[in-house]
């Protein structure tokens, strides 16, 4: 057989091969290692201030939203890391009583800060231990006490946690929990405290 018919046989025999995979074969991207996780839900942010004078002046316990996005290696086991944040969805008032007289106080905290987690897969349920750390802010407002002026909370903390979620079948929901505690890193009347965090969310991968 001559050489020029030989070769090409066997390029069309290469080319045949290759036109009979499957069309779903691709290029690797990013997408194939990772995912994008968002999640968000009402949450409830419980604060004690350490600091003795201000026990009585901040209020304890603020409603609000909780939210994350990350990104997650795929597998069993998804290494994550991303942002994470907090609002109160309006103030939280405190009645206060004072060496300078009575009158309340009104705060609203928020919240922004990172996070690493490790999330096990089991069938249906996911298991995920956390840590990270969060900026925390409070606007303090004095009411009906001319004399009183407590500082805005400003402080970082450290914080660790779990969560847990249950799969939505054939969608990329999952409907969850997570509980936190995290410590302030400062020292003062307004940036010493330490705090829990419980949210219910719902969670989308991408």
């Amino acid at each position: 057989m001559p050489r020029n018919q030989f070769t090409s046989m066997a390029a069309t025999a290469v080319l045949t091969g290759f036109a009979t995979l499957p069309v779903s074969a691709h290029a690797a991207d990013l997408s194939d290692a990772f995912f994008l996780d968002l999640s968000g839900g009402p949450a409830a942010f419980m604060l004690h201030m350490n600091e003795d004078a201000l026990d009585d002046l901040i209020a304890d316990s603020y409603w609000g939203i909780d939210g994350r996005l990350g990104v997650c290696s795929k597998g069993p086991v998804n290494l994550c890391a991303g942002v994470t944040g907090f609002t109160s969805l309006g103030g939280t008032t405190q009645e206060i009583e004072t060496r300078t007289g009575g009158g309340k106080t009104d705060t609203q905290l928020n919240s922004i800060g990172a996070y690493v987690a490790a999330k096990g897969n089991l069938g249906l349920v996911t298991l995920s231990p956390y840590a990270g750390y969060r900026q925390v802010y409070g606007d303090v407002t004095v009411e009906n006490n001319s004399r009183l002026a407590p500082e805005d909370i400003d402080s970082g903390a450290y914080y660790g946690g779990l969560e847990t979620s249950i799969k939505f079948l054939l969608t990329d929901l999952e409907l969850g929990a997570r509980f936190e505690y995290g410590r302030s890193t400062g020292d003062s009347g307004t940036k010493d405290y330490d705090y829990g965090l419980g949210s219910a969310f719902l969670r989308m991968r991408f």
